[in-house]
């Protein structure tokens, strides 16, 4: 396996072993050997490689990518990234409605909203790092996705020029706008880009509208939050808005934990929990579970969903 792709027979060789393994991931059954395909030939032989691949998942859309990035890999193989996040969109959104994706990247969640909302519906999608965006918008274009509107802009709570910090092809996912994350990750200076709040980038009557909204900023949640925290109130009675937080990245920014629960549960929002689990055992087992109230406040990361309290989940 080693020596595949060195030569043009070998990248054939390796590009029809991941399709006969992909064929095998997304089939039902014998898990174990799922699994074990997964620890002693994918992981090993194949993820880590630069290779160009079409992912396509199992809600019909095709996006443009590659190895080693984590979410194309999953995708490619398994059909879906964060399932319980999938599932969630899926429960929540009904063609008509209107989403927001702030953090957008190459566009996985605004694709599934777009397919969920239909031509009658709106999709949102925010995005700052450039060369992140031209990839959103190929794969926009490629879908047919004439109900998603993009933007190349950074959401944050004043107005002023962002710096975008790109992470490497392991991770784009791990793109910031903060200095500190990206000095964590290995992340380097894309660019600078416009930030505004995101009543401002985001027609207004549209986010108070929005069904759901979706805020994956790598560590500028706080900075996102408090540009719309005094709209909170005004967001339509069943909104959800699904947040990764990060505890040190809230405190780098002059937040919290508590200070970010207290400002939902202030504007009548209860919180509850994703649980995302990004090992392949989760994704081969398959059925995940609904968000569940937040019961814990140590985490380091987690995703967080916040509804009008009284709401079932």
């Amino acid at each position: 396996m080693n020596a595949l792709a060195e030569t043009r027979a070998g990248r054939f060789a390796l590009r029809s072993t991941c399709a006969g393994l992909r064929v095998i991931f997304r089939s039902p059954g014998l898990p174990r050997l799922r699994l074990w395909l997964w620890d002693r030939v994918v992981r090993p032989h194949i993820l880590w490689r630069s290779f160009r691949i079409e992912a396509r998942t199992r809600f019909g859309a095709r996006l443009e990518g590659g190895f080693p990035d984590v979410v194309h890999s999953f995708v490619y193989f398994f059909g879906v990234w964060e399932p319980a996040v999938t599932r969630l969109f899926q429960q929540a959104l009904r063609p008509g409605d209107i989403m927001v994706d702030v953090g957008a990247n190459v566009g996985l969640h605004s694709l599934l909203a777009a397919r969920l909302v239909g031509p009658t519906g709106r999709v949102h999608a925010v995005e700052a790092s450039p060369w992140i965006f031209a990839r959103l918008l190929r794969n926009i274009a490629a879908n047919g996705a004439t109900n998603i509107q993009a933007r190349n802009m950074a959401a944050t709570a004043v107005a002023g020029p962002v710096a975008v910090y790109l992470h490497d092809d392991s991770n784009l996912g791990g793109t910031t706008i903060i200095a500190s994350e990206a000095a964590r990750s290995g992340a380097v200076l894309e660019a600078t880009v416009e930030g505004r709040p995101l009543a401002e980038i985001v027609p207004l009557e549209d986010l108070l509208a929005a069904r759901l909204i979706k805020i994956d900023v790598e560590g500028a949640e706080w900075m996102v939050i408090q540009g719309i925290a005094a709209l909170l109130p005004r967001l339509r009675h069943d909104v959800q808005i699904l947040i990764e937080v990060k505890r040190d990245a809230l405190l780098g920014m002059g937040g919290s934990v508590e200070a970010l629960l207290a400002l939902f549960t202030d504007a009548g929002f209860a919180t509850f929990e994703v649980e995302n689990d990004y090992g392949a055992a989760s994704y081969i087992a398959g059925q995940p579970r609904g968000p569940m109230p937040l019961l814990r406040r140590d985490f380091e990361m987690a995703d967080l969903v916040f509804q009008r309290a009284g709401r079932p989940a």
